[in-house]
């Protein structure tokens, strides 16, 4: 009991001395707390050992952390499930430091299941692996095997590390594709984030534009909006895209693609049907773009003087077209 309280006691030291940057000389330093936390990552106490890896959790990537890597492998074959779990999201969060663990936390990965390693366990692994940065070899392959195999949590987590990797997992793109037609919802919606993450060429991200965008749930259709924010996306091509999205039933999509389109498009005339539908829109938002847009008209968005003038006495609208 002594130790727990100890451990709890210190863990509520270093939170303070990290909260107070006017703390005087005598205040622990981060390398200094690395060392305790490691120490006590093998006390005797399970308590203590929880309260060691929630810290450096919350240290992240910071000065020393990287020596805590060793400590924290170590506890991922421990036999509490609880503390397993933790130190992998304490890998996550120290990233690209802790490239070291990238080995072990494959293993619970793909050997997971046949160890009998907790469910929690495996998408803490998962989560850390993404946060890792780093796709060595054997990486995308078990991140991908996840992504197709039967367990729906894993999959979700495995969509959400590809997506972290960024470009160096357009391998697992195909993957990626084949999830989002799934037929769960908060799977399609990591799948077409992080397609838009990877960065997939224009040509194989055609079926995530013209799918995704017809989507049944509102978080799919705004992440493949939001992954046309990529410059090397921005082609003529897309544009068609982010004009129909203006028309989308739900807020954020259209709010999303307006800024889009204020950015990198010039419409034409042609284009004035669309944008007056989109003046008057709910949303603040949009309709401070469309006011955006319209302008780029210059006199040949004459035929809305009426509503733009309505449209500046709103506030919110205007500042959102500046």
């Amino acid at each position: 009991m002594r130790s727990t309280k100890s451990a709890l006691a210190l863990l509520c030291l270093w939170f303070f001395a990290a909260a107070y940057t006017g703390a005087d000389e005598q205040a622990p330093t981060w390398k200094q707390s690395t060392r305790e936390w490691v120490r006590l990552l093998r006390d005797g106490d399970a308590t203590v050992r929880r309260a060691a890896l929630d810290a450096l959790a919350v240290a992240g990537p910071d000065a020393d952390a990287e020596a805590a890597v060793p400590a924290l492998v170590e506890v991922l074959a421990d036999h509490d499930p609880v503390l397993c779990e933790r130190a992998a999201y304490a890998l996550g969060s120290i990233g690209p430091a802790a490239s070291a663990a990238l080995p072990a936390l494959l293993r619970l990965v793909k050997d997971g299941a046949q160890a009998d390693v907790e469910l929690s366990t495996r998408i803490a692994a998962l989560v850390a692996i993404g946060k890792l940065g780093r796709p060595a070899p054997g990486v995308l392959a078990a991140l991908a095997d996840a992504l197709d195999g039967p367990n729906l949590f894993l999959r979700r987590a495995a969509a959400v590390a590809l997506g972290r990797l960024g470009p160096a997992a357009r391998p697992a793109g195909p993957a990626l594709l084949r999830a989002l037609e799934d037929k769960d919802g908060p799977l399609r919606e990591a799948a077409a984030a992080a397609l838009g993450g990877i960065g997939l060429s224009k040509a194989d991200a055609r079926a995530p534009f013209l799918a995704g965008l017809r989507d049944a749930r509102s978080g799919v259709r705004r992440a493949v909006v939001q992954s046309l924010a990529e410059p090397a996306r921005g082609a003529a091509e897309t544009l068609p895209a982010l004009v129909a999205a203006l028309g989308d039933p739900a807020p954020v999509v259209r709010e999303n693609a307006a800024a889009l389109l204020c950015k990198r498009w010039s419409p034409t005339a042609a284009d004035l049907p669309v944008l007056l539908k989109a003046l008057p829109d709910e949303s603040a938002m949009v309709a401070g773009h469309a006011c955006c847009l319209l302008a780029k008209l210059g006199v040949d968005a004459a035929p809305a003087l009426p509503m733009l003038l309505r449209a500046l006495r709103d506030e919110r609208i205007v500042e959102h077209g500046k």
